[in-house]
């Protein structure tokens, strides 16, 4: 949108984030430059320390773009600069974070140009594009040296061909894709450089699919994709979906698929001698298998639903972590299954008011049925919002609940929990002029103490407030 705007807040932590955009048009051309910085003073995470853990983060963007016809060219270029304290962690004896001079760097580009072009009055688009990630990363310690780190980049080319047939009665969506993937990678310590001579991998993909739609009840689709890998074995992935509404609101839908992850570099090759992780060139890629089905009701003449979905799922050659006899990764024996039910509720009330909340059950395990860590059983969430009926003030506040959970200690490599814990969040805003408005939230409300990890302790109570304007 052609136009300049930005925002800018500040609160608890030392905490000052802000962005800038500008954008407009010159004939056939578009354009928007932006950019974003956030600097946090950071709050104490390891339980006995007293070193509060910051960061910054800036980042510059730019995007062009020019469209004549039924054709267009795009550009997008993003520069993005984090600079992080860390904390070590104790692995003799209690597994806790403890107070370091540490900090982590990371510089990244990302960069994308396209074309694209409509034939068949806008039923047939081609979509040619061009990616490119590369990034640098780097841990050092309190005296600045490095002592760990990575460069990696990625290219990418895509090609996307659509076709779209038959009408609003009857529809048909046929779409084919090929894509060529070069990923490249190389550790800048010692404790890698020389350690494996595998560092990048190419991959081609090639992708069908098809898809029906008559009128607003009946969906069908499916889709097909073959993966050619320099390194790993040639995967063939597919995924198939099916929907149905009744004149009653009611609607039941069913999907099912298998997918593929390709272990990453770190995993292959390691990445840190503090920690002493040792890479594993000889994994293979996690495979899975799954399928989910369920319901959905609508009600109050459209304007509330709620969605009943049973999922399941089998996940092979996963990989896990193993210490003996050194730390690394391994592909995990057997299969670990996964199933649960997944709970959607929203609907409008009265004077502006609008509900909705969320639940998860999931019961996941390994091959030797034990529970797997940071995978807790229950999961929900509920949101009240209210807007005022000339859109000028709102407010929300949320509760999310997070149920016991494991996580691995790596001192005593064991599991130890991590207990259930409620977070409840509250926001305002209010409009004070034509396109101004000003905001606040509180987050962590109730000032409660949890762990999302072992050692670690989560953010307390914070507040922050800030404006934003658009011209």
């Amino acid at each position: 949108m052609p136009g300049f705007a930005g925002r800018i807040e500040a609160g608890s932590f030392n905490t000052v984030d802000g962005a800038v955009r500008g954008a407009g048009t010159a004939g056939d051309f578009d354009y928007a430059i932006g950019g974003s910085y956030s600097g946090v003073g950071g709050y104490v995470v390891a339980p006995a320390g007293d070193r509060r853990i910051g960061s910054k983060i800036g980042t510059v963007n730019g995007k062009f773009g020019y469209q004549s016809g039924d054709f267009g060219l795009r550009g997008v270029v993003r520069y993005t600069h984090i600079d992080a304290d860390v904390n070590d962690q104790d692995y003799a004896v209690t597994g806790n974070a403890i107070d370091s001079g540490g900090s982590y760097l990371n510089d990244a580009v990302y960069a994308l140009v396209g074309a694209h072009y409509d034939a068949l009055e806008g039923r047939w688009s081609n979509d040619l594009s061009a990616q490119l990630q590369d990034s640098r990363r780097r841990f050092l310690d309190d005296n600045g040296a490095e002592t760990s780190g990575d460069t990696g980049r990625r290219k990418k080319v895509s090609f996307v061909s659509a076709l779209k047939l038959g009408d609003d009665a009857v529809s048909h969506s046929i779409t084919g894709a090929v894509d060529y993937e070069h990923e490249s990678y190389q550790g800048t310590s010692a404790f890698i450089t020389g350690s494996n001579p595998f560092r990048d991998t190419n991959n081609w993909g090639v992708v069908g699919q098809y898809q029906l739609t008559v009128g607003s009840r009946l969906g069908l689709g499916g889709a097909v994709r073959r993966d050619i890998n320099q390194r790993f074995r040639e995967a063939t992935t597919w995924h198939l979906q099916a929907s149905y509404r009744f004149d009653t609101g009611t609607r039941v839908h069913a999907a099912g698929g298998t997918g593929v992850k390709a272990p990453v570099f770190s995993e292959l090759f390691g990445y840190s001698p503090t920690s002493g992780f040792v890479g594993n060139p000889n994994l293979k890629p996690e495979e899975s298998t799954g399928w989910e089905a369920g319901v959905e009701q609508s009600f109050l003449a459209g304007h509330g639903r709620i969605d009943v979905t049973y999922f399941n799922a089998v996940l092979r050659h996963k990989i896990v972590s193993t210490f003996d006899p050194v730390y690394t990764v391994v592909n995990a024996t057997g299969s670990s299954p996964h199933q649960g039910v997944e709970v959607a509720l929203n609907f409008d009330l009265p004077a502006g008011f609008r509900f909705d909340g969320s639940y998860t059950y999931l019961d996941a395990h390994d091959e030797a049925d034990v529970t797997l860590i940071r995978r807790p059983s229950h999961i929900g969430s509920a949101n009240l919002a209210w807007r005022s009926k000339d859109d000028r003030f709102g407010a929300n506040v949320t509760v999310r609940y997070n149920g016991d959970a494991l996580d691995t200690n790596f001192a005593t490599f064991q599991t130890d929990t991590l207990k259930a814990y409620t977070m409840v969040n509250f926001g305002a805003d209010v409009a004070v002029a034509r396109g101004i408005s000003v905001f606040g939230r509180v987050e962590n409300l109730l000032d409660t103490d949890f762990r999302e990890n072992v050692g670690f302790r989560g953010s307390p109570r914070a507040g922050y407030g800030g404006i934003k304007a658009r011209i």
